[in-house]
């Protein structure tokens, strides 16, 4: 439990720690969760003197870890009370995502997903968008913000928007200062684990209490749909696969087991179901489904639930639970979710569980003979998707399995089976060099590369997943990525992650089994957590005055030259010299020069005055004249892959124009395919690449920026104005560091 509060200013600095081994411990703690809202709040006592009454002050912060995540929580109120020999300090705290109520978003509409709701709502505030249920993407809604309201609030009234989502305030906190502020969301019932520990009466629990209520009881239900619409002329038969015998004429459904446990004296208990279904086939199926609600009783429970202390250190928000009492006729058997808690730190006595959500389960629960437990365990991880079980979820199904007799050997038999898929491989060191494998959860620290293949395999249920962080204060992450797989997911650019600082990614990595998909594989990328970190940026490529005034040789003779893919350098391979083969890459007396030829041209230090096409003994490599020529490869997608291998990509937007501002001459830009090119057939290249310039002149006061290119279009050498050059196709940008 926790021992240790952090005391932070208002500007988030740690100030001083209050400790329960110290000579000023808090007491009178109760740290309070609400599954509903998300809301969070701590209040504790402490005795008032020199050090407390320094460090605690409204505004300032409290911040503790609990089940591996930080909480942190502004000082609300503060009361000062004299118990006749000392002052006593109550301190009421909110956690930090509350301040969202001070943060307004004005009159718009939201158009989207819940990752578009959450950017869009955060996007002015110090949150961001943390983990989310991937199920949420398939929802767009869209929600009109008719006048000003605080975020906060925007959130708690969409949340049944979004088929009742569930959220998490969250921050990140690593050395000795906050990296990030999240707001983690989930489906319903996504949050916390499907732990079904037992609440049984008797042990953990002091008292169950279970009403009845047969308000809004039917055994038969009308159906009316749009314009007055029944379903007389349709006929059920449950011989043919219907669900229940209708026969035509009736108007009607009705559940015979459901009438013979209530009637009026032998006649139905019927009520109307209206609908907006506007034909009889709708109908009929909207009326049998609303059946089945009603044609039960309806139970409310209330479980008073006494644990231990530490089956409060195991149990976390929003935990999937059973509920069990053998005393009541029918037995009372149950799942339920944990909806509230009040946690004290310094005393467990004071903790309270509050479950809700309450669900029979009698068909779930087996006898809990020794046998039936095992087959269930082992079908639940059976069924298991790789990664799922974490050390405190496998601690608890260990500490279940013993209370239920089990020996030590029959546990670990249990678990060494599964062992790969509960626990992972750990992948040492900052530079990972692997080939995922199926049903392997792989993960990693932070990195500065990352070579990923895939085994060769054509298995439909082919599955394996990475997880690992970049770092920041340092040069972007390098990284090689097969080219047979695609990654889907924010930082991703057609098919590639363009990976950013800071940040904890997980991929996953499935096989396609569709020819027109672009890839055998699918990398569907994850961020679990960005952090505040940035890379660090190269000031400019240090040759790039004599780069630019390289390009503009070729830009002073363009009338010398054509756009065609067969140049030099598709000769410049080994065994072959280009000057041989001078016949193939001019004709019509034009040289032949693309995109990807002018830019390695320039990286090699050869202007056209010091290039093959002035002089063919000049040849292509490396220019000796200047002494810092390199290759960069041969074509615009072999240069994109060559700067991600590099980590040589920039974090500036491809959107907005003013991050433009930032590029400097020398620059690499990258674009898909664009109409006026004859680059079309990319779909089998890196990233689908179909062109490359470099940048001379960032962002002026004009507002423009200029790069020098190569293209079909005027007079195939150009200066040209990036503004308005296919700025909707633009991939990313590169700085090489030289």
């Amino acid at each position: 439990m926790i021992k240790t509060l952090y005391v932070l200013d208002r500007n988030k600095n740690i100030i001083g720690f209050i400790s329960n081994g110290s000579a000023t411990p808090f007491f009178n703690d109760k740290f309070t969760q609400i599954l509903a809202s998300g809301a969070e709040t701590f209040e504790f006592d402490v005795v008032a003197d020199d050090k407390t009454n320094r460090l605690l002050i409204e505004g300032n912060y409290i911040m503790f870890e609990y089940n591996g995540s930080f909480k942190m929580f502004q000082i609300m109120t503060i009361e000062d009370n004299d118990s006749s020999y000392r002052v006593i300090k109550s301190c009421y705290c909110e956690i930090v995502g509350l301040e969202l109520l001070n943060s307004y978003v004005r009159p718009c509409t939201i158009q989207g997903d819940i990752v578009t709701f959450f950017k869009t709502l955060l996007k002015d505030s110090n949150w961001q968008l943390g983990r989310y249920s991937s199920s949420l993407v398939n929802i767009s809604k869209s929600i009109d913000i008719t006048e000003s309201k605080s975020i906060y609030t925007l959130i708690q009234e969409n949340i049944s928007t979004y088929n009742n989502i569930e959220i998490e305030f969250r921050i990140e906190f690593d050395n000795n200062k906050v990296t990030g502020y999240y707001i983690d969301v989930y489906e319903d019932g996504g949050r916390g684990a499907v732990t079904h520990k037992r609440f049984e009466h008797g042990t953990n629990v002091t008292g169950i209490t279970r009403k009845g209520d047969i308000t809004g009881f039917y055994s038969a239900l009308i159906g009316e749909g749009k314009d007055g619409i029944n379903f007389k002329d349709i006929e059920w038969k449950k011989i043919n696969g219907d669900p229940l015998n209708k026969p035509k004429g009736q108007d009607f459904l009705l559940d015979e087991e459901a009438h013979k446990m209530f009637n009026l004296e032998g006649k139905y208990i019927t009520g109307l179901y209206k609908c907006d279904d506007t034909n009889p086939h709708d109908l009929i199926q909207s009326t049998y489904n609303k059946l089945q609600e009603v044609k039960k009783v309806k139970y409310s429970y209330e479980v008073e639930v006494g644990m231990k202390l530490e089956e409060f250190e195991q149990i976390g928000m929003g935990d999937t639970v059973y509920v069990i009492d053998n005393n009541f006729n029918p037995p009372i058997l149950l799942e339920a979710r944990v909806s509230e808690l009040e946690i004290s730190f310094s005393d467990y006595r004071n903790n309270k569980c509050t479950l809700s959500n309450y669900k029979e389960v009698k068909s779930k629960i087996k006898s809990l003979s020794k046998e039936d437990i095992m087959n269930e365990v082992l079908d639940y991880l059976a069924k298991l998707e790789i990664g799922i079980l974490t050390e405190a979820d496998m601690k608890i199904l260990r500490d279940y399995m013993e209370k239920m007799n089990f020996t030590k050997e029959e546990i670990d038999l249990l678990f060494s089976k599964y062992k790969d898929v509960m626990n992972g491989i750990d992948l040492e060191g900052s530079v990972i060099n692997v080939t995922l494998e199926n049903k392997r959860y792989y993960k990693c620290n932070v990195l500065d590369k990352l070579n990923l293949n895939v085994t060769n395999t054509t298995d439909s249920n082919f599955k394996s997943i990475i997880e690992f962080r970049t770092g920041y204060d340092c040069y972007p992450m390098k990284l090689f990525q097969t080219n047979d797989v695609w990654m889907v997911g924010e930082d991703c650019r057609n098919g590639v992650l363009i990976n950013k600082a800071d940040t904890k990614y997980r991929i996953t990595v499935t096989y396609i089994n569709n020819a027109e998909y672009p890839r055998k594989f699918k990398g569907e990328v994850e961020i679990l957590s960005r952090g505040t970190g940035e890379y660090l940026v190269y000031p400019k490529f240090s040759k790039s005055a004599e780069m630019i005034n390289l390009s503009l040789q070729y830009y002073n003779n363009r009338n010398l030259f054509k756009y065609n893919q067969l140049t030099p350098l598709s000769y410049y391979v080994q065994g072959r010299k280009p000057s041989d083969y001078a016949d193939k890459w001019k004709t019509d007396n034009l040289y032949h020069i693309d995109c990807s030829t002018f830019t390695n041209s320039l990286y090699r230090a050869r202007g056209y005055n010091n290039s093959i096409y002035k002089n063919l003994d000049y040849g292509m490599g490396a220019s000796k004249k200047y002494g810092w020529g390199f290759d960069i490869g041969r074509t615009a997608s072999d240069q994109a892959k060559w700067c991600i291998e590099n980590g040589y990509q920039l974090d500036i937007s491809t959107t907005d124009e003013t991050a433009w501002w930032n590029l400097q001459p020398g620059d690499l830009v990258f674009w898909s395919a664009r109409s006026e090119t004859s680059e079309t057939n990319v779909e089998g290249r890196y990233m689908q690449v179909g062109h490359v310039a470099i940048v001379r002149t960032p962002k002026t006061s004009s507002g423009t920026t200029t790069t020098m290119e190569v293209s079909t279009t005027g007079n195939v050498v150009l200066n040209r104005t990036l503004q308005i050059n296919f700025p909707e196709k633009i991939l990313f940008f590169a700085r090489v560091r030289r």
